[in-house]
């Protein structure tokens, strides 16, 4: 069972890399509210499993594809915002992702300690989609979208685009496709690799 963990890490870093060329073109708002049904709505299928086939298609793939734009979406428009303080931003951003591997892990624990494993994983399923969906009804793809300019400067540098497009393709690549490729990136495959029978 421990492959469909590894499925579902496969398909977020190819779909890194398909998000953030999306991203150039459709915007923000639309892939993460996506995303954020895509996710939610593989949590919530997973507390209906009863084969191994499940496993594999609620969590190794559509949760696999949630979770491909939450990283490399905001941080491409992230970088469409501000110039002069990308990396700060970029940093704070990244935050984000430590944060919530460890208050998800003590979140998740504290939902098993009180309902069966089924009810937590609808659970979490619901709250992701509606956090997510919300949320994504802030995100603007760049200033000019809002008539302002990066940095929230009165007027543009000399030189410096009104749009920008984002990183690069090859930022989106090596981040998307290989950097978020790694072990423990979610606290739950510990509880449905160990436990989805018990």
């Amino acid at each position: 069972m421990a492959g469909a963990g590894a499925v579902s890490v496969l398909i977020h870093g190819i779909g890194s890399i398909v998000a953030g060329g999306m991203n150039d073109r459709i915007g923000p708002r639309k892939i993460m509210t996506g995303c954020g049904l895509l996710m939610g709505a593989g949590y919530m299928l997973m507390s209906r499993v009863d084969t191994l086939w499940e496993i594999y298609l609620f969590y190794g793939l559509i949760v696999g594809i949630g979770v491909s734009g939450a990283d490399v979406v905001l941080l491409s428009t992230a970088a469409r915002w501000f110039h002069t303080r990308r990396g700060i931003i970029t940093g704070i951003i990244k935050v984000g992702t430590g944060l919530g591997m460890v208050v998800m892990p003590l979140f998740i624990t504290l939902l098993l300690a009180h309902f069966p494993w089924r009810t937590a994983f609808f659970i979490l399923g619901v709250m992701i989609l509606v956090v997510y969906v919300l949320l994504a009804q802030l995100l603007v793809r760049d200033p000019a979208l809002k008539n302002q300019y990066p940095d929230n400067a009165k007027r543009p540098e000399d030189g410096a685009p009104l749009r920008e497009e984002g990183f690069t393709f090859f930022y989106r690549t090596v981040h998307g496709a290989l950097i978020r490729i790694k072990l423990s990136n979610n606290p739950i495959n510990v509880y449905n690799i160990t436990n989805i029978y018990t």
